[in-house]
């Protein structure tokens, strides 16, 4: 049985790309709080990441691991998860839709329709890294803004005002295009 959720999130791919792929063992536990997750190879995530899991879903401890199979920055992220007796295939492709946003399109490959996974608990799933995304994102974009803005306000203050250096008129003179 295979299912596929979508949604549409107005960050772009490489925001979300590095939130769902590249901080995948840090973040994953987050939008599904009964995992666990340990990567046990060395390096950065990418192809042949192995990463061990640990959950209680549907009440019962289980456990298994997760191998990446695909890494494509920005674009695509794919695993074969195995728990147990039961291999699964999952992917997220990161697509650019409109100006700055992104659909998002998970796909996962379940065995059989006798398998204990619930379909909905992987869309509630999906639904609840989409909030994370949206509330998370929009942190490191404000933070990112606010020390940008910093930045460029101490580089324009270098630019009209150098301490030690002569100048012809006094700082408060000067004109500050920041605050015209």
């Amino acid at each position: 049985m295979e299912l596929e959720v979508a949604e549409s999130i107005d960050k772009p791919p490489a925001d979300l790309f590095r939130f769902v792929a590249t901080d995948h063992v840090r973040n994953h536990p987050r939008w599904d709080p009964v995992m666990e997750l340990e990567q046990v190879t060395d390096g950065p995530m990418g192809v042949g990441t192995t990463i061990r899991r640990r959950h209680t879903h549907y009440g019962d401890p289980g456990e298994g691991t997760m191998e990446v199979v695909e890494y494509e920055p920005d674009r695509a992220f794919g695993m074969v998860i195995h728990d147990g007796p039961i291999e699964i295939r999952s992917r997220m492709l990161f697509e650019p839709e409109g100006e700055a946003g992104t659909r998002v399109r998970g796909f996962v490959d379940i065995p059989s329709a006798t398998s204990p996974i619930d379909p909905a608990a992987i869309e509630a799933s999906f639904r609840e890294m989409k909030r994370l995304i949206e509330s998370e994102v929009s942190r490191w974009t404000s933070r990112r803004a606010s020390r940008d803005t910093w930045r460029d306000r101490r580089r324009v203050r270098g630019l009209l005002w150098t301490p030690g250096k002569e100048h012809s008129a006094s700082p408060r003179t000067l004109p500050c295009p920041l605050h015209s």
